[in-house]
């Protein structure tokens, strides 16, 4: 089995990406909304199953995130046959990331071949190297397939989880923080006139 990457050393590592990462997610399912549109307009008879749909979304993410991350430094996307048809992203020698839907759980939606299940192990793999931890991007979905409800980095080892990072959460409290550190500015503001007042006041007394 790999060596597994702890949560704290991948929080460093996927932080610069937080962002691309979950608009990317974002953008291709908007894609896949579009597309939906796009399809039932051809008939009023035209229906999507669940499966059909889950599809179009994994592949309208999936394609959005490899446009997004192809050109980026100490990225590698690699897709179809050099991966033994995994679609994946390589993050610097780290981590090596499938992209997939995830249930309540955070558990990937996956058909368990031979494969996927050395993958969730964390074993040796044909056409991957040794070293990175194999994760998972996912994003989770309302019941109705309807919105993203929230995007994760997922460590999974023998099927149970070892860790997540909860990217949408991240993003959040990023901007509550900027948010707080603005109102801080606000509220030291006045402070700071009135002590250049008060400077200003003792130049003209000569007490100062």
């Amino acid at each position: 089995m790999r060596q597994i990457i702890s949560q704290q050393d991948a929080q460093t590592l996927f932080k610069p990406y937080f962002e691309l990462l979950n608009n990317s997610v974002l953008e291709g399912f908007q894609k896949y909304v579009d597309a939906k549109a796009s399809i039932l307009g051809v008939s009023q008879y035209m229906k999507l199953n669940k499966r059909t749909k889950a599809s179009l979304i994994h592949d309208m993410v999936s394609s959005t995130l490899h446009e997004k991350f192809q050109s980026i430094e100490n990225v590698v996307v690699r897709h179809g046959e050099n991966t033994n048809s995994f679609f994946t992203i390589k993050f610097a020698d780290l981590a090596i990331a499938r992209i997939k839907k995830l249930d309540s759980e955070l558990k990937p939606a996956n058909i368990q071949t031979q494969k996927t299940i050395r993958f969730n192990n964390q074993y040796t793999l044909d056409g991957f190297p040794d070293q990175p931890t194999f994760l998972y991007v996912g994003y989770t979905l309302n019941p109705t397939l309807s919105e993203i409800e929230g995007v994760y980095i997922v460590c999974r080892v023998a099927d149970g989880l070892r860790w997540y990072i909860d990217i949408t959460n991240e993003l959040v409290f990023e901007q509550l923080n900027l948010v707080d550190q603005n109102v801080q500015l606000v509220n030291e503001e006045p402070r700071v006139k009135v002590k250049k007042s008060l400077q200003e006041k003792q130049r003209r007394t000569g007490t100062e």
